[in-house]
């Protein structure tokens, strides 16, 4: 299951990590400042989600890659038009010239850039020049990032700049159904879910010493669907970003969304081309998302407990509303 925290404290920007059960690797969602993000978790990403490049979305960029760079491995960064080269400027900013041969050279940041709607670019860099290099161009679908563990698939909302919204959908699997099951659990249960996941039906299964076709076991197994969450920041609170949002993100079990602005607020919110808690709550039960968390407040909140505790409440006022 997909679990979501938000390392960042209540004055500070936003940066969210992304785990999953039984899974090493973890996926960070922004890089704000994050005073509880630490050295393993950063050691321990194998792919950033940048919904923009504004400043308290993006400053925190530079702490994860002092942890990364040397650890000999790819690292995925996943963004808006324009990522690469904001990417490239980062890691050029900064003198490399102890790097040489070993782990920090086979260190790779592979950019994929949303492009548009249905089209992302693919470009590598690694130290010590890192220079550019365009390895390939994909389109025909909103998927921007996908492993064995997690596809992820991207929206483009207007604020003010393209802002990425991402959905984690994590991947189905197959469990024992144990009310069906007349055995005792062991190694077979890996080999028969291996089996149907790759449509093997002649690999034999041993239980007790009597071997069968695995599709004569396919009956013990039953399908379990991902978990599916959503992070969703920066964006005017109008029909068209409305709609994309409802488009890609209905029924999803959990979202993380921005709530910059009181609705008493809300002229400031329309000029800076940001949500307020009212609204984003709105959305999400149109959209009919199981859970869903207000993040993302305006620092002004944060100047006081009683003030922040109100937006909040606002929020789960307007999602529950009859």
């Amino acid at each position: 299951m997909l679990k979501a925290v938000n390392k960042s404290r209540a004055d500070e920007d936003i940066s969210v990590l992304i785990t999953i059960d039984h899974q090493r690797w973890h996926y960070l969602c922004d890089c704000g400042l994050a005073s509880d993000l630490t050295k393993k978790d950063c050691l321990n990403t194998l792919a950033l989600f940048i919904s923009h490049t504004h400043i308290d979305h993006f400053i925190g960029f530079d702490n994860v890659i002092r942890h990364q760079v040397g650890i000999g491995r790819t690292i995925y960064v996943c963004g808006p038009p324009g990522l690469a080269a904001k990417v490239q400027q980062k890691m050029q900013a900064y003198e490399w010239n102890l790097v040489d041969e070993g782990d920090a050279t086979n260190t790779v940041y592979e950019i994929h850039e949303i492009i548009n709607d249905n089209t992302i670019r693919i470009s590598r860099m690694q130290p010590p020049h890192w220079q550019l290099e365009f390895t390939e161009e994909r389109s025909g679908s909103n998927v921007v990032y996908s492993d064995d563990a997690v596809t992820v698939y991207y929206t483009l909302l207007d604020h003010g700049t393209p802002c990425a919204a991402y959905l984690f959908e994590e991947t189905g699997k197959s469990k024992l159904d144990m009310e069906k099951c007349p055995f005792e659990t062991g190694p077979w249960v890996k080999e028969l879910q291996h089996a149907f996941k790759h449509d093997k039906k002649e690999l034999p299964v041993t239980i007790n010493g009597k071997t069968y076709k695995a599709e004569e076991l396919f009956y013990l197994l039953r399908w379990v669907e991902g978990h599916k969450f959503g992070y969703i920041m920066d964006h005017a609170a109008d029909a068209a970003n409305h709609a994309r949002i409802k488009d890609l993100f209905s029924g999803a079990d959990e979202i993380f969304i921005e709530c910059y602005y009181k609705e008493s607020e809300e002229p400031f919110a329309g000029l800076n081309k940001h949500s307020t808690a009212k609204r984003s709550a709105e959305v999400m039960r149109a959209a009919g998302v199981k859970k869903a968390v207000p993040v993302h407040f305006s620092r002004r909140y944060h100047q006081s407990p009683e003030l922040l505790a109100s937006v909040i409440r606002e929020f789960n006022d307007a999602l529950h509303a009859e």
